[in-house]
């Protein structure tokens, strides 16, 4: 999912992750590592 998706996905679900979270069911996925090289110079 992008940033820029965010917002109208929590729109849309937001009531029944906050009900998970409430009820201490909600289990976030993990969060995928990404690699950004390095522009330093040598």
């Amino acid at each position: 999912m992008s940033v820029d998706a965010l917002p109208e996905h929590l729109k849309q679900h937001w009531p029944q992750i906050k009900a998970d979270i409430l009820a201490g069911r909600y289990r976030p996925q993990p969060v995928r590592r990404v690699e950004i090289p390095s522009q330093m110079a040598a």
